[in-house]
């Protein structure tokens, strides 16, 4: 008889969006379990770019520092057009990333493999392992709705298939009850599939090979983000991690066969291998030299197709996330990291309705606001400094209401809210004690908006995020990370009416 077991959460595929979405699972003290039919991780190739809002998503389950020292910075991209002399002449440089205000102003490139692994060494240090090779072969939804709206139900009944189960009287089969199951199983997702999700979209006629190697080169922007664009195609560079490279190769379509039943590329039937996509690379390159020192790491062909699932989920406990309901163009470098913001958009809501909470929407604020599941109160007080009179009595009238038995922060569950309160006032003026007490629940969630001792860092935050330090703000963000609302500090009721609409009450 196949064994059978029971789950809060399995999450079936364990690429970034899986392992993001099972490692938060994890850190909230959900039961989640997590599968893959690979029998370990990819070892190069695939996605490598990592865009800033990415980064400050790992920050915030305290991930991103392994990223930063693994991996490349890209912080200038070079543009490069044909020369009027032939060839390809540079035509301009910028910078990589025009967001002045985030914390990370550029990307960082590393192999998948390798952000895989940074993922996995934190699973592992929660307790927490993918367990592999295994597929799943069948899944059944219950359509009772008494039981679909009950949170502590298990309506998903998902087969297992354990690959490497070979031996006589071995059961290969196993039986999970779930309930929630996340399909992170990638583009051509099983999950997707079973569920009869459509994707729509389009497949276009632009074939791309894509080749990562360590180069010999006399081309001055090599480790610069380009876009070269020349008589014979284009071609882009990422440099990536230590001295590697990813090349970007435009083909033509005589180049490649393409199976129509599938729309792919047949790569049986293809003669192009990474050594004709180097000297294709070369024709664009000239008149500067490109020639490989070393084997190569990886490389891929495939045709552009942009994609999104008509659905992402089947009685909101089956959900697809990452590409298994939306496909990219690998060029724009936003298909691991949508993928990996899917599941973190996730977790918390998981969470908040396993623990008998509720669910809502969001924007981000950085290190102060971790992925604890925790609804973040900002509250921008304004100055609030020696003669302040009337902010300072606003701010006392705030607390009362916040703090009153039946108020915002006692009607729901402990552990609910977190409380961030940012002053306008200088350094010099300014006790955490002079706050009322339910704005200082610890001194370390009282901040100054100013400068450093020193005055090199720090400071602009009114400005920044646009509150007027005369008035004050309520800034609710989500556990995501993302902004719910924002009041003034006499709109406690409207954030009972906001939270009561997703919150249960326990007064």
């Amino acid at each position: 008889m196949p064994t059978e077991s029971k789950v809060d959460v399995l999450v079936l595929g364990a690429g970034p969006a899986g392992l993001m979405c099972a490692q938060g699972l994890k850190r909230a003290g959900v039961n989640v379990r997590i599968i893959d039919k690979r029998p370990k991780k990819v070892a190069a190739g695939q996605a490598d770019g990592v865009q800033p809002r990415t980064i400050e998503v790992l920050q915030s389950y305290g991930l991103a520092e392994r990223l930063l020292r693994e991996g490349n910075q890209m912080h200038m991209v070079a543009f490069y057009n044909p020369s009027p002399n032939g060839g390809i002449e540079r035509t301009g440089r910028t910078a990589d990333i025009t967001a002045p205000s985030a914390r990370y102003p550029f990307e960082v490139t590393l192999h998948q493999g390798a952000i895989e692994a940074i993922f996995l060494d934190s699973m592992r240090e929660l307790g927490l392992e993918v367990d592999r090779p295994i597929i799943p072969t069948a899944l059944e939804l219950s359509h009772d709705e008494n039981e679909l709206r009950d949170p502590q139900s298990y309506p998903v009944k998902v087969t297992l298939k354990h690959l490497d189960f070979g031996s006589e009287g071995q059961d290969d089969t196993e039986i999970v009850y779930a309930k929630f199951v996340v399909g992170a199983d990638g583009a051509h997702s099983w999950v997707r599939k079973t569920l009869g999700i459509i994707m729509d979209g389009e497949q276009t006629d632009y074939i791309w090979g894509v080749v990562d190697l360590i180069p010999s080169t006399n081309f001055p922007d090599i480790r610069n983000r380009c876009a070269i664009h020349s008589s014979n195609g284009s071609c882009m560079i990422i440099p990536r991690e230590g001295d590697k490279v990813r090349l970007y190769i435009q083909l033509s379509d005589k180049d490649v066969v393409v199976d129509k039943a599938t729309g792919r590329v047949d790569k049986e039937k293809t003669k192009v291998g990474p050594e004709e996509l180097l000297e294709v690379a070369r024709k664009s390159f000239s008149p500067f030299t490109i020639e490989k020192a070393g084997e190569i790491d990886w490389w891929t062909i495939y045709l552009i197709g942009q994609r999104v699932a008509q659905k992402f989920s089947v009685h909101e406990r089956v959900f697809i996330a990452g590409d298994a309901c939306h496909t990219h163009s690998p060029k724009a470098g936003q298909g691991m990291n949508a993928s990996m913001n899917d599941t973190h958009n996730l977790i918390w809501k998981m969470t908040y309705v396993l623990r008998g909470w509720a669910d809502a929407r969001p924007f981000e604020i950085q290190d102060l606001l971790p992925a604890n599941t925790k609804w973040k109160l900002v509250v921008f007080v304004g100055d609030i400094g020696p003669g302040k009179i009337k902010q300072i009595e606003r701010v006392a009238k705030l607390a009362d209401d916040l703090g009153k038995s039946t108020g915002l922060l006692k009607r729901y569950e402990d552990g609910v809210f977190e409380i961030l309160t940012i002053c306008a006032t200088v350094k010099e003026c300014l006790n955490y004690t002079d706050l009322p007490e339910v704005l200082r629940p610890h001194w370390s969630r009282v901040l100054l908006d100013d400068v450093d001792m020193f005055g090199r860092t720090g400071g602009k935050g009114y400005d920044i995020y646009g509150v007027d330090p005369s008035q004050g703000a309520i800034i609710v963000v989500r556990p995501d990370g993302y902004v719910g609302t924002v009041t003034p500090l006499e709109g406690v009721k409207d954030l009972e009416t906001y939270f009561d609409t997703f919150l249960i009450r326990t007064l």
